[in-house]
């Protein structure tokens, strides 16, 4: 609780800061409401990314001979996007889905557990590769320190998280190596969690589905803050600048400092904003981040309502097949 209060009031302070420099201004958030056309239209995109992400998670389930009805899945992440909307981060969702899956996927728990890390790091790659295509897209004549340092940042995190994905099993098996004989139980967690990531790497067709999924999504969040930046008329930027901003925003959003991201989000976006707007910089960049932030807390609400009303929550996944349970 202490730890969970102490975030939130880091959040508090980094919103209040950029109140105070002028990068969010509340007299345009409450503007916002003027345009209830652009609201519905970020909300719809933003709630649709909640079922896409579904799909993609129930594609890595079943790579894992984990089977459940996609109406499940959808479930799950939507109760899952709900609480990760306000825990820490976007993995306090994660924390969610583990909680969900622990009970219903005995004898294939380092199957299920690997697979919400690997749809975590798929969901980062995809923000990468938005954020690398578009910056790219600007005119080579244009480019600075900025847009270097990003798609540099950004290609060494992708291609890391490839490494991972390929060559992460066969790393693991040298560690059971020196753990077996000597820590057990270590060595059985390691041997369960390098068989997981061996069959993401044999099913690597399963990888490539599931990262065009997450472009989806990606592109669903992405474009529901340029909705709001160009129909609500702020200015100042393009589109495309509007897009590498959004995709960097969220990718610090992710990092679990504060609740669901705050404060942290608007100010990488608007940092980056003020970067990439050179003589537009006074514009309130924040705002734009914390109207989406308002956006995403709507579409999230159905998530709540079935965390409420379903009848039987601690058995959701039971229905999971793990027929050939190891």
């Amino acid at each position: 609780m202490a730890s969970t209060i102490l975030r939130l009031a880091i959040g508090l302070l980094l919103l209040g800061a950029l109140f105070y420099s002028g990068l969010i201004d509340l007299v345009v958030l409450r503007t916002a409401l003027h345009y209830p056309v652009t609201l519905a239209l970020a909300t719809f995109v933003s709630f649709l990314a909640i079922p896409t992400a579904a799909f993609r998670w129930q594609l890595l389930l079943r790579s894992q001979a984990l089977h459940l009805r996609f109406v499940d899945t959808v479930r799950i992440a939507a109760i899952s996007t709900f609480f990760g909307t306000f825990l820490p981060g976007a993995v306090g969702g994660d924390i969610i889905r583990v909680v969900y899956v622990h009970r219903a996927s005995f004898g294939r728990r380092a199957g299920a557990y690997m697979s919400i890390l690997v749809d975590r790091m798929i969901g980062l790659a995809a923000l990468m590769i938005w954020a690398i295509v578009v910056t790219l897209s600007r005119p080579s004549g244009s480019f600075t320190l900025l847009e270097y340092t990003l798609v540099l940042l950004s290609s060494g995190l992708l291609v890391s998280i490839a490494i991972v994905l390929v060559f992460g099993d066969r790393v693991l098996g040298i560690c059971n190596s020196i753990f077996r004989g000597r820590w057990h139980k270590i060595a059985e967690i390691v041997e369960h969690t390098s068989q997981a990531l061996r069959q993401y790497r044999l099913d690597w067709p399963v990888l490539l589905y599931s990262l065009g999924v997450a472009i989806l999504v990606s592109g669903m969040q992405i474009g529901a803050i340029v909705i709001i930046a160009v129909l609500m008329n702020f200015g100042g930027l393009s589109a495309g600048d509007y897009t590498i901003a959004a995709a960097y925003g969220l990718l610090v959003n992710n990092v679990p400092l504060t609740p669901g991201g705050l404060g942290v989000g608007e100010g990488a976006f608007a940092s980056l904003c003020v970067a990439l707007g050179g003589a537009a910089g006074n514009t309130p960049y924040g705002t734009i981040f914390l109207i989406f932030r308002c956006v995403l807390m709507i579409s999230v609400l159905p998530g709540l309502l079935v965390y409420l009303v379903y009848p039987d929550r601690a058995h959701l996944l039971d229905r999971v097949d793990t027929a050939g349970r190891d």
